[in-house]
């Protein structure tokens, strides 16, 4: 609100007075704002001047798989990264978008590179943060990315930060947009325990989870667990790589997607 001393508060720029913090997260490094960046007429300049316009509307909406997880570091942008390369390796032309989070470059490199075009986030929209946007601004820019998704792409994968307990991720979750345009949602956790109760969330409120992934399933021990109090297929990175990902997460695979799906990954040599 003014040019006093504040906090680097996030990597991709993001200038703010910290309150608190995690245990495990550093202090964040002192700035003082020098000016303001104004254009050619002195007015001050926002992201939100360089948002994207409404998409001319799409003759057919992507096929659109969602990831969403318990809370940050559950490993949604590593689920939603390598299904999308997966994906790429079955021939799909994918896109892919982050719709809520705090500005950043790493998220929206790894999913490009991982074979999605176009990459999208918030930031299009003209959102440095969604923290704190209300839930009908954040519905009206996911609305907008896939608008753009939907021109040039025919499965979409798009990646809600945070996690079911943040009232953005939630609101959005709970909107009609999210339900009539979202085809099948992944949902990603640290440990089993949280897959389950956060896929007894979604399932309470009408949205059915097509499979677990995440951290969690760097544990043989954890995918067992998960597998057995979801009764969902759990995917690790390999799972989730391989061309055939999409019969696995979407019941509405194209005639050329038909065939095997992919069993619960509970690897045989870890069953005893």
């Amino acid at each position: 609100m003014d040019l006093g001393a504040c906090h680097l508060v996030a990597a991709g720029g993001v200038a703010a007075r910290m309150v608190s913090r995690s245990s495990h997260v550093a202090d964040p490094t002192a700035i003082v704002p020098i000016r303001l960046l104004a254009d050619a007429r002195c007015r001050r300049v926002n992201l939100s001047d360089w948002a994207l316009q409404a998409a001319p509307r799409a003759l057919r909406r992507p096929q659109t798989i969602a990831v969403v997880g318990t809370a940050m570091n559950a490993g949604k942008t590593t689920t939603a990264a390598n299904l999308i390369r997966g994906l790429a390796r079955g021939g799909h032309r994918v896109g892919a978008a982050k719709v809520t989070g705090t500005g950043a470059g790493g998220d929206l490199w790894l999913m490009s590179d991982s074979g999605a075009h176009p990459v999208l986030d918030f930031t299009h929209a003209g959102y440095a943060s969604t923290y704190r946007v209300p839930v009908s601004e954040i519905v009206r820019a996911f609305e907008l990315l896939l608008g753009h998704l939907s021109r040039s792409v025919e499965t979409a994968v798009i990646e809600v930060a945070d996690g079911l307990c943040q009232e953005e991720t939630i609101g959005l979750i709970d909107s009609p947009a999210f339900r009539r345009t979202v085809d099948a949602v992944v949902f990603s956790a640290a440990d089993a325990l949280g897959a389950a109760h956060g896929v007894r969330m979604l399932e309470e409120r009408g949205i059915e989870v097509a499979a677990v992934s995440g951290a969690l399933s760097a544990s043989p021990l954890a995918l067992r667990e998960t597998h057995a109090l979801t009764g969902l297929p759990v995917l690790d990175i390999e799972a989730l790589r391989r061309p055939d990902a999409l019969r696995t997460v979407g019941r509405w695979a194209r005639p050329r997607d038909v065939g095997a799906t992919l069993e619960p990954l509970v690897p045989a040599s870890n069953a005893a």
